[in-house]
């Protein structure tokens, strides 16, 4: 009896502590994303004033500009591969408490 209290006592702390990883993993994620997207918009807005300036070819723009934006997805994709390894823990845990229930 005691020994089955303690283990469930030991199962919802460990289920606690995941909640508020994920949490902080979330608000981080979301943080990067916003951070990278600021960043990129930025430096989308110095480039449009530097070639105006400096009367640069249209085509040079557009290339530029595609150049920044492949840059900027990759990134993104890099983020939200970042994001999905540091969720596996989270998932493998899950799915052991979904197979332990069975």
């Amino acid at each position: 009896m005691i020994v089955a209290k303690a283990g469930q006592l030991a199962y919802s702390d460990a289920r606690e502590q995941f909640q508020r990883a994920k949490a902080f993993f979330e608000s981080l994620h979301k943080s990067r994303q916003s951070s990278l997207r600021q960043s990129y918009e930025r430096s989308v807005k110095i480039m449009a004033i530097t070639h105006k300036m400096q009367g640069t070819d249209s085509r040079v723009v557009e290339l530029e500009k595609q150049s920044a934006e492949r840059m900027f997805r990759k990134k993104e994709a890099n983020l939200n591969e970042l994001h999905m390894a540091q969720e596996r823990p989270r998932l493998y845990f899950l799915l052991c408490e979904f197979v332990c229930s069975i």
